[in-house]
Parts: C-alpha cells; sequence; structure tokens
C-alpha cells in the first residue's frame, strides 16, 4: 500500500522532472520526406533516384533511415535496392538530422540486365520506398508512478511509377521520338 508521504514524494519527483525536462508537446517528432524525381537518363541504363529523410525532436535523440528498391516488369532487368540510417544527439535536445539516400545527390544507377531488354520494349517501373524516424524515450518514475516522454515513431512509404524505353536495334525510335 502507498503512503501518503510516499505520494507526496512522487509527485515531488514528477513534478521536479517535468522541470528539468520541460513540458513536452504532444507531438515531439517531426519527420518529412523529399522523393526526388525518379526518371530514365535518356534511352541509357541509368536511372535518376533517390529520396531523403529529415527528423527532428525535442528531445536529445533522434534515428533515422530511408531504403529504396526500383525495378521494372521485366524478366531481363534486376532491381536497385539502398539503404541508409543513422542517429544524431546533442546534450540538451533539440536534435535533427538528414539522411539520403543514395548517400549522395544527384544520384544515378545503373538498371541491372537493361542491356538485354529488346529494342522498341517499354518497361513500367517502379520506385518503392520507406522512411522511418524515431525519437529517443525516458521513463521517470518512484514509489510505481511513472510517466513516459518520448518514443514517437514515423514512417512514410509510396511507389514513385516511371518508365524505361529501349530504342529499336536499328537506332530508330520506334516510339515516334516521345521522350520518357
Amino acid at each position: 500500500m502507498i503512503t501518503c508521504n510516499q505520494k507526496i514524494s512522487a509527485f515531488v519527483l514528477l513534478s521536479a522532472a517535468v522541470l528539468v525536462f520541460g513540458a513536452q508537446p504532444v507531438e515531439a517528432l517531426n519527420m518529412s520526406v523529399y522523393v526526388r524525381s525518379i526518371s530514365q537518363v535518356a534511352f541509357t541504363a541509368g536511372v535518376n533516384l533517390g529520396h531523403s529523410v529529415s527528423a527532428s525532436s525535442n528531445l536529445n535523440r533522434v534515428n533515422a533511415s530511408a531504403a529504396f528498391e526500383a525495378r521494372c516488369i521485366s524478366s531481363y532487368t534486376g532491381q536497385i535496392i539502398d539503404q541508409r540510417g543513422f542517429g544524431a544527439q546533442s546534450l540538451l535536445g533539440g536534435t535533427s538530422l538528414t539522411v539520403t539516400v543514395p548517400a549522395s545527390w544527384p544520384a544515378q544507377r545503373n538498371m541491372p540486365g537493361f542491356d538485354q531488354v529488346p529494342g522498341g520494349t517499354t518497361l513500367s517501373c517502379s520506385y518503392n520506398w520507406t522512411a522511418d524516424a524515431e525519437e529517443a524515450t525516458y521513463t521517470i518514475g518512484a514509489n510505481g508512478v511513472g510517466f513516459t516522454i518520448g518514443g514517437e515513431k514515423n514512417h512514410d512509404g509510396t511507389s514513385v511509377p516511371f518508365e524505361m524505353y529501349k530504342p529499336g536495334a536499328s537506332g530508330t525510335d520506334d516510339n515516334n521520338g516521345c521522350i520518357r
């Protein structure tokens, strides 16, 4: 059974924690994602791709990560895969970081197997991306009474369609000169 003195001690401890850590807003974690324009480079195997995730928190630690898979609907081509993630921390609070995948931009990667695609073929492709952010968790309590601040997580992701075109073997454009 918790005594009156224990309740008062717990209240004093929790009040002190609020003063030390400050009152935290309901949503301390912010995350935003920027996906660059995904496209084929001319009529080559090259693909312009990549995205970034920015995360910030009023707590002193935050982690962010990003991943993607680019693939075409074709038995000739493979896939392009990459992922990155890391954390940041500060002595007090107000931590932020940005993670880009691939590591540097502008980024161009070659679609594996594109050289085997028959001339005059248009491929439907997709850039499937994810982004995650997570802030630190702190639990403060005494005598069975406590509360947790932080620990919020954000996740986002979707698919961006794009096309790749391989000109005919004779070098003529079987697509009437349209750029994809």
